[in-house]
């Protein structure tokens, strides 16, 4: 019996090949791999064992694997089998494809002549055979889309800072961080705060930004720290996928540094409309620097009596 799989991806070649080498990191992308261990390994081999979920039951089997560094290939053996296998062959192979890459899974196996006993509810060959193919396409197509979901989210996935240092005192500076009800004061683009929940630590609410553009209503989620305040958007704007960012303060000798920190996703819609995924993390980096250093500014002017 024989299956193909291919996916495409935006990334180069041997970064894709990369992904298909590193097994130790397929239970944070694969979900049917519930581990996978390097037992041994050399610059062309390795040797490795994987647990994994197939047809909602739990299997183990270990691997011989030839990597070819050159060709952008590797060939797999199972030498200690799931219960089911007679055999198990097959191959990754990495191609440049457009303007990134694409990989390409291959499975070549047969059943045992006695199969039962060995699998709860499997007692035909037909069964077998029958059970073998969809958990060897179903979890292909789950690593395949899964390998997709996370090189996207990678290539969507931006972070970045922004500073300054006030000559004032921490607590001074840090009480302007926490209390956002008076930042429709303080800020000239936050025209209302609505607070929906606050207690010692945690603060929920609705902002209302303005620009030259448009309007938005935002709504933050925060926890407070000693000398940081982290927060994430439970629902971002529909372009991004993900933001979340930290403000911190540290005392130095001319009075305290603030750190503004962002860690955005761009949504998938949205970052395969454009043609310059890089250009358009940078575009939002310097929107939202724009904004955090002008927050910063605008505590400064106002610790130095602005109004």
């Amino acid at each position: 019996m024989y299956t193909e799989h291919i996916v495409s991806l935006p990334i180069d070649v041997n970064s894709a090949f990369d992904l298909c080498r590193n097994v130790e990191i397929w239970p944070r992308i694969f979900p049917p791999c519930l581990d996978a261990k390097i037992i041994k390994q050399s610059n062309d081999k390795q040797y490795i064992s994987l647990t994994a979920l197939a047809n909602g039951k739990v299997f183990s089997w270990k691997s011989e694997r030839d990597i070819d560094v050159v060709n952008k290939t590797i060939r797999f053996e199972q030498t200690h089998k799931s219960p089911l296998v007679k055999f198990m062959t097959g191959e990754w192979k990495v191609n440049k494809y457009l303007n990134g890459s694409q990989i390409v899974l291959k499975h070549t196996f047969d059943i045992k002549n006695d199969i039962k006993n060995l699998v709860p509810g499997v007692n035909t060959e037909a069964e077998a055979i029958a059970f073998m193919r969809k958990s060897v396409d179903e979890n292909s197509t789950k690593e395949l889309e899964a390998i997709r979901k996370y090189v996207n989210y990678l290539n969507n996935h931006h972070k970045f800072s922004e500073k300054l240092i006030i000559p004032f005192s921490k607590s001074a500076v840090f009480k302007f961080l926490k209390d956002v009800q008076h930042w429709p004061d303080l800020l000239s683009h936050c025209q209302a705060i609505n607070m929906l929940y606050e207690d010692e630590y945690n603060q929920e609410f609705e902002m209302t930004v303005s620009t030259p553009d448009y309007t938005e209503h935002l709504r933050s989620i925060r926890y407070i720290g000693d000398n940081y305040i982290r927060y994430f958007q439970p629902v971002p704007p529909p372009v991004l996928k993900e933001h979340r960012g930290q403000w911190s303060v540290k005392e130095v000798p001319e009075g305290v540094e603030v750190i503004s920190w962002h860690e955005i996703v761009l949504s998938e819609q949205y970052a395969n409309e454009v043609q310059d995924i890089q250009k358009e993390k940078e575009k939002f980096e310097k929107g939202i620097n724009r904004a955090s250093l002008n927050t910063m500014k605008a505590i400064l002017n106002k610790l130095q009596g602005g109004v």
